[in-house]
């Protein structure tokens, strides 16, 4: 939000076939008269993930109606092949280094935000 776009936790947009897609995390804002769109996966696992995540969620966005410009893999940790992986698919990877949790919130908080405001401030 503090980036200005509007922001949908645990969305459900319509698919392409198939069942019902959630999204963890569906933002957007209008640019002109385009609609950007922004989708993230928060997977807050103990483990890393892994190649296969990648492909899951890679389908997964193939199969929104309304595909993306953004899409965003959050998790505590990732692996090579994966990255590659996702930087293929065209998905941007933050690397938290831990699980989210409720003692270290704000901290991951701004770890997101800074990387986001990275990749979306003007300049």
């Amino acid at each position: 939000k503090g980036l200005g776009f509007t922001v949908e936790p645990n969305y459900r947009p319509p698919a392409r076939k198939g069942s019902q897609i959630e999204v963890d995390v569906w933002a957007w804002k209008m640019v002109d008269n385009t609609k950007f769109s922004v989708y993230v996966s928060c997977k807050n696992w103990d483990k890393r993930i892994g190649s296969q995540v990648i492909n899951e969620e890679t389908g997964r966005v193939m199969n929104l109606s309304d595909i993306p410009q953004v899409k965003i893999i959050i998790a505590k940790e990732v692996n090579d092949d994966a990255k590659e992986l996702a930087k293929a698919n065209g998905f941007v990877v933050i690397e938290l280094k831990e699980k989210a949790t409720a003692k270290n919130a704000k901290e991951i908080y701004e770890l997101v935000y800074r990387t986001l405001n990275k990749l979306f401030r003007s300049s």
